[in-house]
């Protein structure tokens, strides 16, 4: 019998064939882009892994000196080697020739760099031979130069001014960083380097790989149980962009599940105009015997082959347009285009889930195929008749679901700005709502119908009138259409909204973090700083105007004694986590860096400065009013000594004021710093802490005129400093809007498919509306209703429901929006009304575009044709 029943429901489809399409269609865009998702940011995943290795090795820290001539020697290297749960190392001395007082100044634009062969220095440097004695491996561009290849032996200069003679075993690809030169590179044996600078069993940098588990925290604090004064860099240079693909991936699959609820939304539509058009046929198989079962068995089958297809074309469009857009995604991002394999197992189970959920919705008009009686073989029965209940179960459902998302976003806010749990509860917070909001619908259409009805017959006349009552009469049916159209609104204005806000704000953020000429960084690692010579080496290139150094803002130290009652509340209720090295709420401590304020005021980057330059302190206008100070004010600061020399250290060792001598929106170059202050090199708490100035970042200004003198000296300085990165405003901006243009491209691509499912649906609707009334239409064209008349009656129907979708589309997108707002932690909302406005025409557009056709032959079908018609 399951055969007959197939074989019966593969011809029913085949009968319906444009119908069957649509559906599968349908089908096909939700579970396709489902599976994109899943594969694009897998890929990015896989992509943001390979390039910390290529980058960065796979070392989780490196350890070390950079500053003050600072060395690591035999017993201090063993002690860091031996570590707890340190699984490898690498040892590496740079530079040699800053422990050389006769060559520390000179620079020939060669980065010299001693490695051992084991695996840590191989990956990090990327070489591959065992260099022995005698041995260098050269970057391409410094062989070039020395007009050497692979197997000849070169003429190394040193910055002594001599050379050697070395083997070169190994050509090295060019390391560049950014808009920055690559520097010219030699790797030699770590032990010939040593020989050659005199530095026997010592180095300066250590490459350290925890073994499998490691925590990253917690072997930072038993490194500085080792040597307070070690510089210990975390290796996690890719942070930002993971956190990135975390949110968007996020957002991704909120869209990916509304695109999929759009598009079952859909099947259930058009299974249940299928039921409509067949109750005939359905009553006379039962009339000839077919049990309920069998017809309900019947419409499941079709359904599950519905379904079957569409997720294996699903699967299929959805791999095709992600590895399409794989390399959109990786620019994005920032990252490399690498080969991932797919992830099959989360691609089946996303095909069989989403084939069991479309296969659970058709349940719901298989269950009224099953209560057709055989009467009804002989006349047409109003299936679309609403029970008594389905009201208040919409309005029951919507109140639960809009209480699950305020219970989200009250757990998303208990989680920290930025935080992956704010994030995901504030999605799912978002998604929540809106889902509430769509289940409440079937309560709204029929009130908001009624609404209408006497200004649709006011403005449009009767037919208006006639289109409202129609609309209300098939309202079950009418519903679900108007919620895929109010589901691809959604997604449209969500999409746009967000992206803009962010673009935005990431726009304002590059104008405040490259406020001058160009910016100079350290691109070795995240934590990694140059020396504080390099503003001077700076100042001195031909073209350059000023140049100030801002020192790495690493250093945290305890207010004393202040008076939090001043505070804002809610800043420290923000700020109450307890820092687990210090035991207190971060609010009680504040952190710096050291610059040059005059020059920053002659520059105008801030006012002038109000008392003493060596108790001066910068504040930020969000910090300084969260704690409740003012131009004027001071507050004491302690903290031990930086680089202790033995015995016991106590807090509060060193104390030192800090007079707010300025109140700036943000510090200069530093926009995202929320508890930083800016200080001069000359402020006592600088000397006191023995602290080293490494240079995070350098403000540069220009004679335009001479940018290419500027660019070659900084060119020159990479060679010195293999770490430095210059840039500028124009080119973070084109990186930016390239970015949000792929970014954008993609999403978009979600909210136009959902928004062709919805005009799909529309079509269908319409179209089985006009089919079951055709004999009405043609006993109104016979009593005196013109050919236009009608037309206009179709058009405003279609209008309705347009109408309808934009309101609920409307409120829906106002909730994604804030729940995707909270979870990307953006304060301040900028509504697009261009964009509004633009999303709702081309709905409303769209919707008289696709329903013309079908008014049209409407208009031209006669009244013996209606009448006839089956």
């Amino acid at each position: 019998m399951i055969g007959n029943l197939f074989g019966l429901a593969r011809r029913t489809l085949l009968g319906k064939r444009w119908r069957t399409i649509f559906t599968v269609l349908g089908a096909t865009f939700g579970i396709g882009l489902l599976a994109a998702m899943l594969v694009l940011y897998s890929k990015a995943d896989r992509a943001l892994d390979q390039q910390m290795i290529e980058r960065y090795g796979d070392s989780d820290l490196m350890v070390g000196y950079r500053h003050d001539r600072l060395i690591i020697d035999s017993p201090l290297l063993q002690k860091v080697i031996d570590t707890p749960g340190i699984a490898e190392h690498g040892v590496l001395l740079v530079n040699p020739q800053q422990y050389d007082e006769q060559q520390e100044e000179r620079s020939n634009g060669i980065f010299y760099v001693g490695a051992d062969n084991s695996a840590q220095a191989k990956r990090f440097y990327k070489f591959a031979s065992d260099l022995g004695a005698g041995e260098v491996a050269l970057t391409a561009s410094l062989a070039e130069r020395l007009g050497v290849q692979v197997g000849e032996t070169a003429e190394i200069p040193f910055p002594s001014g001599k050379t050697q003679r070395w083997k070169v075993v190994e050509l090295l690809s060019d390391r560049a960083a950014a808009t920055s030169a690559p520097p010219e590179m030699a790797i030699f044996q770590l032990q010939s380097l040593q020989e050659k600078f005199g530095l026997e069993g010592k180095a300066n940098l250590v490459l350290l790989k925890l073994a499998a588990g490691g925590d990253k925290q917690q072997a930072q604090m038993l490194l500085q149980e080792v040597a307070a004064d070690l510089d210990i860099d975390l290796m996690k240079g890719l942070d930002e962009g993971r956190k990135m693909i975390a949110v968007f991936k996020g957002i991704g699959y909120a869209l990916g599940v509304l695109a999929l609820i759009a598009s079952a939304l859909f099947l259930l539509n058009n299974f249940q105009l299928s039921v409509q058009e067949r109750v005939r046929e359905l009553a006379a198989l039962r009339a000839v015997g077919a049990s309920p079962k069998q017809v309900f068995q019947l419409v499941l089958i079709e359904a599950s082959l519905i379904g079957a297809v569409g997720a294996l074309a699903g699967l299929g469009l959805g791999v095709l347009f992600a590895e399409l857009a794989s390399g959109w995604i990786a620019q994005t991002l920032g990252v490399a285009l690498v080969d991932a394999p797919l992830p099959w197992i989360g691609l089946i189970l996303t095909a069989v889930l989403g084939w069991g959920f479309f296969l659970l919705l058709s349940i719901i008009p298989a269950r009224k195929t099953a209560r057709i009686l055989p009467i009804q073989a002989a006349r047409e029965s109003a299936m679309d008749v609403e029970k008594s209940g389905e009201k208040t179960v919409s309005l029951v459902g919507m109140s639960i679901f809009l209480l699950i998302g305020l219970a989200c976003f009250i757990i998303g806010a208990m989680g920290e700005q930025g935080s992956g749990m704010r994030a995901l509860f504030s999605v799912l917070g978002g998604l929540s709502a809106v889902i509430g909001v769509y289940t409440g619908v079937p309560a709204f259409v029929p009130p908001l119908l009624k609404l209408l009805s006497p200004l649709m017959e006011r403005v449009g006349g009767r037919e208006s009138f006639v289109a409202v009552k129609n609309l209300i009469a098939e309202r079950k049916k009418s519903t679900l259409t108007i919620l895929v159209v109010s589901i691809s609104i959604t997604l449209s204005l969500s999409v746009t909204t967000v992206l803009n806000i962010v673009y935005d704000s990431s726009m304002d953020n590059l104008r405040k973090t490259y406020i001058t000429d160009f910016v100079v960084t350290s691109d070795r690692s995240v934590n990694s700083a140059l020396p504080l010579e390099v503003t001077a080496e700076i100042e001195q290139i031909t073209g350059v105007t000023w140049a100030a150094g801002i020192s790495f803002g690493d250093r945290v130290l305890d207010l004393v004694d202040y008076d939090f009652t001043r505070s804002q509340k809610k800043w420290l209720a923000e700020h109450e986590e307890v820092d687990p090295f210090r035991q207190d709420p971060a609010y009680k401590q504040i952190g710096y860096s050291s610059t040059s304020l005059q020059k920053m005021v002659q520059a105008g980057l801030i006012p002038d400065l109000a008392g003493e330059l060596k108790e001066a302190a910068v504040f930020p206008k969000k910090y300084a009013e969260g704690l409740g100070v003012q131009v004027g004010d001071q507050v004491r600061v302690s903290a031990p000594p930086a680089f202790p020399n033995g015995g016991e250290v106590k807090r509060g060792s060193v104390t030192a004021t800090f007079t707010v001598a300025a109140i700036v929106d943000t510090l200069p170059g530093e926009p995202y710093e929320s508890r930083y202050v800016y200080v001069d090199y000359s402020h006592p708490v600088v000397s006191q802490l023995a602290e080293a100035n490494p240079v995070g970042k350098v403000l540069v200004e220009i004679d335009q005129a001479k940018r290419e003198d500027v660019v070659a000296g900084l060119k020159g300085l990479a060679g010195k400093y293999a770490e430095l990165r210059y840039t500028d405003l124009d080119t973070e901006v084109a990186k930016q809007e390239q970015g949000f243009a792929i970014e954008l491209s993609i999403l978009w691509s979600v909210a136009i498919t959902v928004m062709l499912v919805g005009i799909l649906g529309m079509i269908n609707t319409l179209s089985a509306s006009i089919h079951a009334k055709r004999r009405e239409y043609a006993i109104l064209r016979a009593i005196s209703i013109t050919p236009r008349q009608l037309i206009k009656l179709v058009l405003v129907q279609s209008l309705l429901f347009a109408t309808l979708a934009v309101l609920f589309g409307l409120a829906t997108a106002a909730l994604m929006v804030f729940g995707f707002v909270r979870a990307l932690g953006i304060e301040e909302i900028f509504l697009s009304w261009g964009t509004i406005g633009s999303v709702v025409g081309a709905v409303l557009a769209l919707s008289l575009l696709v329903s013309l056709p079908l008014a049209w032959r409407l208009g031209r079908q006669t009244v013996t044709s209606g009448l006839s018609a089956e």
